[in-house]
């Protein structure tokens, strides 16, 4: 189980929520929960974040972010209750992993590979990383003629991504009515 319980100290704060942001949409409903990963011998299960000796947060979580990350990743890439899934694929199907009385039977291979690419592509979008400096993402290669800066070229990367065409410039009293309306919340007037 302490497999997956140091994801949320990569992902963002250390509970929860951290968590579900590492995971974002691909989390299922069922697993949005802190016995996922926090769960003791007893029924009952964790009274505390302090009796589990794997959470590295705070000043130890700074002190180890430069050699967590490749740890992660192996911990993902493994397979805790050995029963042939990785802990990921276990998340994204929808089971707790480390659960040995589970089967590693995937009812459809074909969907868990949708899932593993829509996650690794989601996840791979911003890695967050609070102890590294922030970079300059590389600024994508489009032929949108009507990008004027750098925002622009994003913009249009990502309408080329989901299949939308641009709209055309508005003329410049619709531009004013939009500006208008934007700033001050209210129509204006003839003058």
């Amino acid at each position: 189980m302490a497999v997956v319980g140091t994801l949320p100290a990569r992902a963002t704060p250390a509970n929860k929520k951290g968590f579900e942001k590492f995971f974002g949409p691909h989390l299922p409903a069922k697993l949005d929960t802190c016995a996922t990963c926090h769960v003791r011998a007893e029924a009952n299960g964790a009274k505390s974040l302090d009796e589990f000796p794997h959470n590295t947060f705070g000043k130890a979580l700074h002190a180890a972010a430069g050699r967590i990350d490749a740890r992660l990743a192996a911990l993902l890439d493994a397979d805790s209750d050995g029963d042939g899934l990785s802990n990921r694929d276990e998340i994204l199907t929808g089971s707790a992993p480390g659960t040995p009385t589970q089967q590693g039977q995937v009812a459809d291979p074909t969907l868990l590979s949708q899932k593993r690419e829509a996650f690794a592509a989601w996840h791979d979008r911003y890695p967050w990383k609070p102890f590294d400096p922030v970079k300059r993402p590389a600024v994508p290669e489009v032929g949108a003629d009507w990008a004027r800066n750098e925002i622009d070229v994003f913009l249009a990367a990502e309408h080329a991504a989901r299949g939308l065409a641009p709209r055309p410039e508005a003329p410049p009293e619709t531009w004013l009515r939009r500006v208008t309306l934007d700033l001050t919340g209210l129509a204006p007037t003839p003058d």
